[in-house]
């Protein structure tokens, strides 16, 4: 995983626009917002270019109006529905990683109804309802997933490309390979095939740095790509250095 910042809203999400705010509320005064907003692709291309494209979690390269890029709620549609049209609350993931994190949720925030603070004052906002301030609601939050336009992955996991395994540093980490990464055969398989093919690149190719940037460039999942080049590379650096003795 990579860490990534946060950019300003698509249009569609403004919040600083009149008409966009009439809208959303008008939407949030629905059962299902998300299920009634019209303007998603717009959302979708907005995440594309804060992820570089890639999947937030496991780095798949994604395109605009193919199913497999999914913009995802943070905190799931249900039960944080006043969050359904935040900005800050959607992330970029593909269809594999979303399957896995499903409606996952903090269960330290089980009851609690957050809201935009535009709305705070609307008659459709529920007694008790709280401004999302997503600095302070997730600082104060440990059992959760991570975040990559909020928190420093490595922060919380480390990649090791000899076993082509993450370890956990913190209890996000721990709950981010439970929920995300671990028994998952398809990220198995993946992470193997770009470990071989970094190997081969760097061991066969007189210019392995094309084969990583062409690798990247057609599969996404830079994070691993350039941990596993970095990774064979030390390997053979080393072998040169001992042949040469």
């Amino acid at each position: 995983m990579k860490g990534v910042h946060r950019i300003d809203p698509p249009n569609c999400l403004d919040n600083d626009n009149f008409r966009v705010r009439a809208d959303k509320e008008r939407l949030y005064g629905t059962k299902n917002p998300w299920n009634g907003f019209a303007e998603k692709t717009c959302v979708r291309n907005q995440l594309l270019k804060m992820f570089d494209g890639e999947c937030a979690f496991c780095g798949k390269r994604l395109y605009p109006e193919n199913t497999d890029t999914q913009a995802d709620h943070f905190l799931p549609k249900e039960p944080f529905k006043f969050l359904s049209l935040c900005w800050e609350n959607l992330i970029l993931l593909c269809g594999n990683c979303n399957n896995r994190k499903r409606n996952f949720f903090p269960k330290s925030l089980e009851g609690k109804t957050f809201v935009e603070r535009f709305i705070e004052n609307a008659k459709i906002v529920p007694q008790g309802a709280e401004i999302f301030d997503k600095k302070q609601v997730l600082d104060n939050c440990v059992d959760r997933l991570i975040d990559p336009s909020f928190d420093d992955p490595s922060e919380h996991i480390l990649f090791d490309p000899a076993s082509r395994r993450f370890i956990s540093l913190t209890s996000m980490g721990k709950l981010m390979l439970e929920h995300i990464f671990n028994r998952a055969r398809w990220f198995d398989e993946l992470l193997k095939k770009l470990s071989d093919e970094m190997k081969n690149a760097v061991e066969n190719e007189r210019q392995p740095e094309q084969i990583r940037d062409i690798l990247i460039k057609l599969t996404g999942h830079s994070f691993f790509i350039w941990e596993f080049y970095k990774y064979w590379s030390e390997i053979k650096g080393k072998r040169c250095t001992q042949g040469a003795e």
